[in-house]
This record gives structure tokens, sequence and C-alpha cells, in this order.
């Protein structure tokens, strides 16, 4: 079905869910408020920026991602400049409802009127909705995954009971395979619809597993939410290497700002709700080399990732690996103008630096690593050549100056930490050899203790060197026989799963985030600070392709169907990581899946918890020092906003002279007597028994207890 509006009706169209969105804000209508809200900031303003650069010849998924990663653009970017005008002008809360509305509205008809005027084309875009009984059929699985997603976190948080949510784990990959199997009937149009669904449903259960906040980072990330909400507006704080992350404070605050959401669902949420649409990304730029049925699987592959079902924990990161994926598509999709290339490139550019400085600057390197490759390949193979790409000298020192513009200049904490971290990686080289210097999750990955641990550790092992094999095979294959240059194409035989043959920059950027794979095994202090896994998420955004064709390719060596192979790497692959295999054998470690275990009772924050930090609120002051375990502090940080130099979380752990006022015990202090510790200076960390710490207790005073948690003075 095409639907097709004159500029007359879409204008009208447009302007009247702008009143809407204005009027429900102002009589805050519940519930219409919340859901239509979000539709429209997270959708709307990206669709208007799309009208004005004239791009009416992008398919309806394309149009999709892209209207979501422009508002999230728009919203940061006159976020930003709102704020600081404001704040010139004497205006100290810029993000209150009201004035936000008002301006806003404002923009959203300036918008709205200049793609009237310079796209003169009518709005269409094919969205067939009609279904045939066989349609049907193949969506009932995928329509009911959400709603397993939402009813099996339900029983989990109310009941213990993981059984549903078991059950959705063992579905999504049954549903791929049968995908598979029926490739030569399942219709083309599905896929986007079916990956969406199968991405919103793992991306939810993380987000609704408790009622409070889950993490590490996050705890720090929602403070500084808290600041700028408190405030409204936004500031540069100097607390911290987050106020360059504009994603994770002035975002959310301008979502709660319009929609009047629960801060804490709110930020919970948003994020996972975004990433949603990464997978499509992921289809989008695979699809065009790809056949739709690989494609599909090449996005399965990027949402089985550990850091995908992880997104609440990685909120800033995974919004900066958005916008790298959405840089990615735009730069290979070839129904966008040169111009508009160049629009969306900086867009997407400056959104990722809004969002997360290491993601920056890991795609800055990628984008340099590519030029490098682009110049050294024309250089040998067409001197002649005027090679015309978009990543050109220009992009890369716009990309640089912005860089320095926004982490040196404005909020100069993360560009100082990046000269610091490029110092130390350079005197980290003559611990290359040493492999106590490297990151614990690296010496894993390489198989440290491996023989000693159960079975699904084993499988897990074997799968993810597996499918490093098929990413390996891909890209060597790939590279042998990138022998000749005839319209800038890179020449591959006999790979039937391709329709196209690979772009030179699609390969070249692809060979850049395997040097820079290589670099964070190599050297030391990379994997320090840019752990492997976030690189390895950002880089499979592109390599998530050359696992289909690395599988292929092997395939085709052992004869086999080349389906039934990447099957038996991805499926596996997704059961381990998801905690499917460990549940069955007994290995319970997946805070989704269980209500004990080490990531429980490290991340875990219980509303006893809560209640405690915030009454410690209340009856002291910010300069008051508090002792505590070292995940106690992010609750005292998230929950009742204690800024981070008020806590001492490396003495009390580790029998060290107490210097502060209270103490502060979280549920698994209380209840399973136990206190973890992580001195980062002595590279000390474990768990200690709550009783060799009874002459501490003895000399203080216990001033509050709810059954879950304990303060002491």
């Amino acid at each position: 079905m095409e639907f097709q509006f004159s500029r007359d009706k879409y204008f009208a169209y447009i302007f009247s869910l702008i009143i809407f969105m204005d009027i429900l804000v102002i009589s805050d209508f519940p519930f219409l408020r919340q859901i239509f809200g979000f539709l429209f900031l997270s959708f709307i303003p990206g669709f208007l920026i799309l009208r004005i650069l004239k791009l009416n010849e992008i398919g309806f998924t394309e149009r999709f991602v892209l209207s979501i990663g422009l508002s999230v653009f728009f919203l940061m970017f006159f976020g930003i400049i709102l704020n600081n005008i404001s704040l010139k002008f004497g205006y100290v809360t810029p993000l209150s409802p009201m004035f936000l509305l008002t301006v806003f509205s404002i923009i959203f008809i300036v918008l709205l009127i200049l793609g009237y005027t310079v796209n003169e084309e009518s709005v269409n875009f094919s969205l067939n909705l009609t279904l045939n009984p066989l349609e049907k059929k193949f969506l009932i699985i995928p329509i009911i995954l959400p709603a397993l997603s939402l009813f099996g976190i339900y029983v989990m948080n109310t009941t213990n009971s993981n059984v549903l949510l078991m059950l959705l784990f063992l579905l999504i990959p049954s549903y791929v395979v049968f995908v598979s199997i029926s490739n030569e009937t399942f219709p083309v149009k599905l896929y986007p619809i079916v990956i969406f669904l199968i991405s919103i449903s793992l991306l939810l259960l993380l987000s609704l597993r408790s009622n409070n906040i889950i993490g590490v980072d996050i705890h720090l990330e929602y403070y500084m939410f808290q600041k700028v909400l408190s405030g409204l507006h936004w500031a540069n704080f100097k607390e911290s290497i987050l106020d360059s992350c504009l994603s994770i404070s002035l975002l959310p605050t301008i979502y709660k700002s319009l929609l009047n959401l629960d801060p804490i669902f709110l930020f919970k949420s948003l994020y996972s709700l975004i990433y949603s649409v990464s997978p499509l990304v992921v289809y989008i730029i695979s699809n065009k080399y790809l056949e739709e049925s690989y494609s599909f699987l090449a996005s399965c592959f990027y949402m089985f990732q550990s850091n995908f079902l992880l997104t609440e924990y990685n909120a800033r990161t995974n919004i900066a690996i958005l916008f790298f994926g959405l840089s990615m598509m735009v730069l290979f999709n070839e129904k966008i103008n040169s111009v508009s290339k160049k629009v969306l490139l900086l867009t997407f550019i400056i959104s990722c630096l809004f969002s997360h400085y290491s993601t920056t600057y890991v795609f800055f390197f990628i984008l340099i690593g590519s030029f490098i490759l682009n110049n050294l390949f024309f250089l040998k193979y067409a001197p002649k050549y005027n090679f015309n790409s978009i990543v050109s000298l220009t992009t890369i020192s716009l990309f640089f100056i912005l860089i320095f513009f926004w982490y040196g200049q404005i909020t100069d904490v993360a560009f100082n930490s990046a000269i610091h971290f490029l110092e130390k990686s350079v005197f980290s080289l003559h611990d290359l050899f040493i492999e106590e210097s490297r990151q614990t999750d690296l010496q894993a990955m390489f198989g440290k203790d491996i023989t000693q641990k159960g079975i699904p550790h084993k499988i897990h092992f074997i799968v993810t060197w597996l499918s490093f094999l098929f990413i390996g095979v891909g890209t060597l294959f790939t590279l042998l026989n990138f022998k000749e240059f005839k319209f800038l194409k890179v020449k591959i035989k006999n790979i039937s799963c391709l329709n196209k043959v690979f772009d030179t920059e699609f390969f070249t950027i692809s060979v850049s985030c395997l040097g820079l794979l290589f670099a964070i095994v190599v050297i030391p202090i990379v994997s320090v600070g840019y752990s492997l896994e976030r690189l390895y998420a950002l880089t499979i955004t592109i390599l998530s392709t050359f696992f289909v064709v690395g599988g292929f390719i092997l395939a085709k060596y052992l004869n086999i169907p080349s389906r039934l192979l990447i099957l038996l790497v991805l499926i596996p692959y997704f059961l381990s990581v998801s905690g499917f295999t460990y549940q069955v054998f007994g290995f319970p470690n997946n805070i989704i899946l269980n209500s004990d275990g080490n990531q429980y009772d490290s991340l875990y924050v219980h509303d006893q918890d809560k209640y405690g930090t915030i009454w410690l609120k209340l009856h002291n002051d910010n300069e008051t020092l508090i002792e505590a375990d070292y995940y106690s502090k992010y609750q005292l940080i998230s929950q009742a906003g204690f800024p981070m130099r008020s806590i001492n979380s490396d003495r009390l752990p580790f029998h060290k002279k107490l210097y502060g006022q209270y103490i502060y015990l979280r549920y698994y202090n209380c209840i399973d007597k136990k206190l973890y510790g992580y001195d980062k200076n002595l590279k000390l960390s474990g768990e200690f028994d709550l009783s060799d710490y009874d002459s501490t207790f003895r000399r203080e005073c216990l001033i509050y207890s709810n059954g879950g948690s304990k303060i002491y003075a």
C-alpha cells in the first residue's frame, strides 16, 4: 500500500499534530500525553528534517530509523542551544515544560514551513499493510514475543519464576531457525518487522527487571540527569567527565519535562526504546550487499550480543553506537545524494559527540583509518583516478575541530582525559606480553582457566571463537580478492549470498574496525579506557556482514548448507549470551533469569536500599562523609543524590581507618552478610564476611534499619 499526501495535506496533518501535542502537554492529559508525546518527540522532528533534505526516494525502513536518529539529534542540539542562550539572557529554567513547549513548537512550525517551501514533491512512501493468510501466520510468533517478554519479566519480578523467560529465550532462536528454513517463502517485507519485534522483546527485559536502576555506570548517569532536572538547565558542573554527555543529562530532562513521566521509569526505558532500532540499521547496511535472508541473520547476530541485551547498563555508550551505525548507513546508501550525505554524516557525528566521549574517539580513529587505507589503495591501484570520498581530509578535520571545541573548550575534562589516556597507552607498550596487564574480560576471552570451568562456559568460549573465525574468514577472503578497482568496487567472485559487491570504503572501514580490535588486545591500557566488549559492540555494526560472509565461505568449503552452518554458531551463541545454557547446566549467572548470583547481588537495588539512602540524605548535609562498600556507593549516588566525593568505598571493606560520620549497609550486606570491596590503586577486589567487621560496628551506633538496609553513626 502506498501512502501519498499532497504538500498541502502534509502541512495540515503535521501542523495538527503539533497543536495536538501542545494541548496534551498543557492539559496534562494522562497516558495520552506520555504515549503520544514520546512518539511525537522521537519521530516528528526527524521527519521534518528529512523533508527539508528532500530524501524522497529512500524506503520506509530507512525513513523510520533516520527520523528517530534525527529527532534525538534535534532534542539535544536545539536543547543545548536554547539552554545556553536562555542562561546568557538570565533565564535560569530553560528546560521547564511551558518554555520548552513554546520554543520547540515554534521551531517545529519553522521546519514545517521550510520543508513545505523547499520540497515541492508530495509525501509518499510504500508501507504494505495488506497481509495474506501466509504472511499473517509468519507474524503470529513475532507479535507474541513482546507480550511474552512483558509478562515473563512481570512473573519473574513477582514470583521469581523464570519459566516464561526461558521459553522466550527458546522461542526467539527457534523462530530464527524457522525463518531461515523458510527463506524461499518468507515475505521480504516482513524482515524489518520481525527484527524490530525481536529487538524490543530483548531490550525490555533488563529495563523492567526492577523498580529501580540496575547497573554501575547508569547510577552516575542518572545522577547527572537528576542534577540537570533539579535545576531545569544544563551546565558544565565540572564534577565529572559525564558533563559532556548530553544524552544522559539534557535528553532525558527534555523528555521528562514534556512528558511528565516518572524519572526512574523514563531513564530505565528511554535508551532501550531508542536503541531498539539499531538492528534495523544493521539490516539496512548489510542488505545493500547481502540477500535479505542473510541480512536478517546479520541483524540477529548483532542483537544476540551481550552489550545489546544489557543496554540499560550502557545507556550513553549504546546511544553513541546507534549514531555510529546511522552514520555508516548514510555513508553507504546510494539513494541519498552527496550533499545530504555530508549533512547527515555531520549531524550524526555531532550526535555521537553529545552522547559519549570514548565512542566518539573510536569513531574518529575508524574514519582516520579508512581515509588512510583509501588513499594508500588508490595510490597503488588507481593513481590517476580522482577519488571522491565522503570520508575526506575535510571530514576528518571538521570532526577533530568539533571534538576539540566540545571536549576541549566547553567540557574540557573529556579532552584532557583523552590526552592522558593516549599518553598512558604509549607508556604501556612495554607490558605488551604481560598477561596480568590486561583486563579480566580479555583474559577470559583467551580462555584463562577455561578447563576448570563448567560445560556452559566451554560452549560459550567455543561459539565465541567460532564467531570470530567467521568474521576473520569473511574479511580475509574479501581482502584476498581485493584485486581490481573498476568503478571503485571490490571484486568478489562466487559468493551467491551477495547481491552486490562491496564498496571500497565499506571494506576499508571494516579493516579499520578490525585494526582497533587488534589494538585493544595487544595494548593493555586500551582495554582499560574502552572495554573490549564496548568496542566489539560498535564494530559489530559493520562486521556482522562479514560474520555471514565468513559463514558462507566456510560452508562452501565444507560442502554443507550455508544457513545451517551459520545457525549452528548463531543459536548456541545466543543461548550462551542470554544465560539460557548456564541456567540449564546449573550455573545461574544472569540477573534477568535469577534473583541470586553475583550479578544480582552486586547490581540489583532493592526498595529497602532506596529508602535507606533517602533517609540518610534527609538527615545529613552533602559535606558529610559516608563509609560503604563498592556497590553501595552507586546506590547512594543515584537514589539519594550524594556526590561521589562524599563517599568512601575502599576503606571499610579493607579494614582501613574510617573517616566517615556514617556507615551505610545495603540489602546484600545486611541479608547475605557480605561486603564487596574494590581498591583501584592496590588492584584488590573481593567479597568479605560481614562478621569480620564486628569490632567496627560495636564501636558505632545503629541509627536506622528497615529490614534490608542499615545506617550506623
